[in-house]
């Protein structure tokens, strides 16, 4: 945390500490909750310059960019989250097999009751309006789609999603989260959208409104579904009816070059 490079060396090479290990905790609020912090992910807390040399060290000592933490979120994902591109340069010169392996490794973590968080690297880089990073996660072999069998897959963990009936997972899976190609324009970003269309995305794919206006749910009717392409033409309209911002200036107030204008008021000699 304090970026000691020389002593996590000491403390690795001569004291047996491990850096595959993870700091774990618990929530304040609930004692089944478990968290854990890894070591790659720790060291991104610190300015960049010195984050670089510290997780050069780490991935010296063994370290794994395809390690996942409780909620399978690896330092891949954390990097796409806050958009370090050198970082990912350091993890791909040490270790590129792990960060292949993790490219396309999906998170499904229960944020709230009975609701789910999906992220992959791409998706994370997508948020975080990164088109950099995104187009990078894709040339070393992202997929540019999220399937239902690969949510599933990373789900299995979570009780009520095995006990629940594979059409309602799936309308969940459709209604609740964004693939790639719409993300990517619901976050702005055309040129990413466009390169994941080249690397085939389905360019009839339908956005979390669609699904839901297409479905059986009580909200069916009361949805106005859209595809990808409507939300490329909603965002075209959008931009070209925008006006720019209305400014309001306001001039400074004259002040007076008399001072008793301001001091008449006090009494002489007080503060």
């Amino acid at each position: 945390m304090k970026g000691h490079v020389e002593a996590v060396e000491e403390l690795v090479t001569n004291f047996g500490a491990d850096v595959l290990l993870p700091i774990k905790s618990s929530s304040d609020s609930s004692s089944t909750k478990r968290s854990a912090t890894l070591t790659l992910v720790l060291a991104l807390g610190l300015p960049l310059e010195r984050a670089k040399i510290m997780t050069a060290k780490l991935l010296q000592l063994g370290a794994s960019p395809a390690q996942a933490d409780f909620d399978h979120r690896t330092p891949l994902l954390y990097v796409a989250g806050v958009g370090h591109e050198d970082i990912l340069d350091l993890y791909i010169h040490y270790d590129q097999p792990a960060v292949l392996r993790a490219l396309n490794h999906l998170s499904v973590v229960e944020i709230r009751y009975r609701t789910l968080s999906v992220e992959t690297p791409l998706i994370a880089a997508i948020g975080a309006k990164n088109l950099t990073l995104a187009s990078r996660f894709l040339q070393l072999g992202a997929r540019p789609l999220i399937s239902f069998q690969e949510f599933m897959g990373a789900a299995q963990d979570i009780s009520w999603v095995r006990s629940r009936l594979t059409t309602e997972n799936r309308q969940d899976f459709e209604e609740d989260f964004d693939q790639p190609v719409t993300y990517a324009i619901k976050n702005d970003l055309p040129l990413l959208a466009m390169e994941l269309l080249a690397r085939d995305a389905d360019p009839n794919t339908l956005t979390r409104e669609g699904h839901v206006a297409s479905g059986k749910s009580y909200y069916a009717s009361r949805t106005t579904g859209s595809s990808l392409l409507d939300s490329v033409r909603a965002r075209l309209a959008a931009s070209r009816g925008y006006k720019g911002e209305k400014v309001s200036v306001v001039p400074p107030a004259v002040l007076d070059f008399d001072d008793s204008t301001y001091l008449d008021e006090f009494n002489p000699g007080t503060y």
